[in-house]
Formats: C-alpha cells, sequence, structure tokens
C-alpha cells in the first residue's frame, strides 16, 4: 500500500522527509545492488541513465523523412552512439573534442547540419525517458562553431572546355545532357526529371525544383532544337532523357554522374568543377549578353521579390524569355 503512494515518508535520524516514490524505490535497488552493472541497470529502469543506441532504431522508425536524408541521419547519429555509450559520457567538453576530431576536416555548414540530426536524437531521448523535450541539458553548443567558414565552390566552365569536354565524350547521350545543360541552365536532377509532356511549343516545363521559385519555363535554345527533337524521337519510357533506371533514391541520373565524372577526370577538371558549372557557365553567359537580371532570374529559377513564379508556356512573356535566351551563343 505504501508503494502506491505518490510521495514516501522517510526518517533520517530525528528528522522526517517526503521522497517521492520512484526515488525511493531506486535507492532501494541501490542498496542491494552489488556490482556495478547492478548499479548501472537501476540507472537505466529510473532513467538517470540512457543506453544510447537502444534507442536508434525507434528514433528512425519515427522520422518521416525521404530515404536519401534517412539513410543520411542513421549513418550520422550511428556515428554518435557509437562513440558514446550513454548519456552521462555526453558534456559540452567530449561532444565537441569528438566533433573536432571526427568532423574537423568539414565546413561548419556541414557539422551544423550533422548536429542537427543528432539534435534531434537527443530530443527525441529526452522525451521519450522524461517527457520533456528539455529535461537533457543542451550539449552541443561548442561544437557549432568548428569546421572551416569556406565551403568549396565549383566554378562555371569556359567555352572552350566546353567544347573540349565535347570533343573526347565518344558518348552521344553524354553529349545531349551536356548540350541541354549549358543552354538552359538546368540542374542535373530537374534535366532527368523532364518527361516528354514538360517539352510543349519548344519550352521546358520544370515543374520539380529544390525551391518554389525552381517551378519556371525555359525555351528550348535555338542551337538545341534538334538535340532536343532527337531525344524525344527516340525516347523508350516517356522520359526526355531516357532509358535511365532509378536508384533506391529514386534518382535517374546516378549512372550518368558516374560517367561525367570520369570524363571530367580525363580532362585534370574534377573538383573545380562538376555537372552543376553548366548552371554557372549559362548565368554567366546571359549575364554578359546584358540578359536583365529579372529574366535572369526566371530563367535560372531564382527568387524575385513580389513576382510570380507560375510556370507559363505561352504568351508575350516567354517570348521575351526566348528572345533572351537566344542572345547568348557557344
Amino acid at each position: 500500500l505504501a508503494l502506491e503512494r505518490s510521495t514516501l515518508p522517510v526518517v533520517v535520524g530525528l528528522g522526517t522527509y517526503t521522497q517521492p516514490r520512484e526515488a525511493y524505490l531506486r535507492d532501494m535497488a541501490i542498496d542491494v545492488a552489488e556490482t556495478d552493472a547492478e548499479r548501472e541497470a537501476v540507472d537505466i529502469e529510473f532513467g538517470s541513465l540512457i543506453l544510447l543506441a537502444e534507442h536508434l532504431d525507434s528514433w528512425l522508425g519515427a522520422l518521416n523523412v525521404k530515404a536519401k536524408t534517412l539513410d543520411h541521419y542513421s549513418r550520422v547519429v550511428s556515428e554518435f552512439t557509437n562513440e558514446f555509450r550513454t548519456n552521462k559520457d555526453v558534456t559540452p567538453v567530449t561532444v565537441t573534442r569528438w566533433v573536432s576530431l571526427a568532423w574537423g576536416k568539414k565546413s561548419n555548414k556541414a557539422i551544423k547540419r550533422d548536429l542537427g540530426a543528432v539534435r534531434g536524437f537527443w530530443k527525441y531521448l529526452s522525451i521519450q525517458i522524461h517527457g520533456d523535450p528539455n529535461v537533457l541539458p543542451n550539449v552541443f553548443a561548442g561544437a557549432s562553431s568548428l569546421g572551416h567558414k569556406r565551403t568549396r565552390e565549383h566554378r562555371a566552365f569556359t567555352g572552350s572546355e566546353y567544347h573540349q569536354l565535347l570533343s573526347i565524350c565518344a558518348d552521344q547521350f553524354i553529349s545531349d545532357v551536356m548540350r541541354v545543360a549549358i543552354h538552359s541552365g538546368m540542374r542535373i536532377e530537374e534535366i532527368f526529371q523532364l518527361r516528354l509532356a514538360d517539352v510543349q511549343d519548344q519550352v521546358f516545363l520544370v515543374k520539380s525544383s529544390k525551391t518554389k521559385a525552381g517551378r519556371r519555363s525555359i525555351p528550348v535554345h535555338k542551337d538545341i532544337t534538334q538535340t532536343v527533337a532527337r531525344l524525344q524521337d527516340t525516347s523508350t519510357d516517356g522520359f526526355l532523357v531516357s532509358g535511365q533506371g532509378a536508384n533506391k533514391y529514386g534518382q535517374r541520373y546516378s549512372s550518368f554522374s558516374r560517367k561525367f565524372d570520369k570524363l571530367l577526370e580525363s580532362e585534370s577538371l574534377r573538383g573545380e568543377t562538376a555537372f552543376h558549372s553548366f548552371r554557372g557557365s549559362f548565368s554567366t553567359a546571359l549575364e554578359a549578353n546584358q540578359v536583365p537580371q529579372v529574366e535572369v532570374a526566371r530563367l535560372m529559377g531564382h527568387e524575385i521579390g513580389g513576382l510570380s513564379h507560375d510556370l507559363y508556356s505561352s504568351g508575350p512573356a516567354i517570348e521575351v524569355l526566348r528572345q533572351e535566351i537566344n542572345k547568348m551563343s557557344w
């Protein structure tokens, strides 16, 4: 009957005070524990000690994120739970030291991103064990400032580099994708997501992009109309860039990326440039031809304050973009 009460009287010397039931039971268990393992088991049972790795799978199962993000979170937090066995091992000092040694070569931006996953796991533990997201202390503040500040940026391809890549490329498929990229400014995922129905009246309709502003219409440049027509005529699966299987994340460009990276390596361009460099070349060419910034932003899918970014495929607006994009030539 006594153990059903929320608090219990405890006599110490001549005085009596009340103690929460959970604390009373823990003290009783500690009194009879004879080994370190038994005392640790008591701490785990009563929530003062948490075996971190035991909760990793349940946390991952509770997340509602894309498969690629889930894999990344699993990898990052597994590193954390492999380093720290229990919550008592996790302190501002030990976390900062670990991040410095394990992730020190990453950019500050990457470290903050990965710590975001660890923070999410930490908050989950606090809620699951204590019912409050703020019971476990914030031990990550010091580590958030680590990492180098400058992130690697890929430069744009020059015109001569673009033509050199075309000249040494024996794969028509890779050449076609390069031509589309440098004449449209589309990201690699945007190109590979285009279906035949997304090319209408010589206009690319980008319906899926990284940002809302990325949903845009891009006139097909006059110099690649034949390339685009051939891709349409030879498609076997309804995609403009046909015949590419998706990986486990649904990405259709994985095989292409590997081949393209080898092409860059052959010209000692990998590292300072990447496929994304075509986007930089496109932007640079537009600006060199004095295309207005508003139109450059529309074609690139950048935010334009106060203006609509809805898809459009006909009318004066698209014709203005067609005139502007055809000013450049490679």
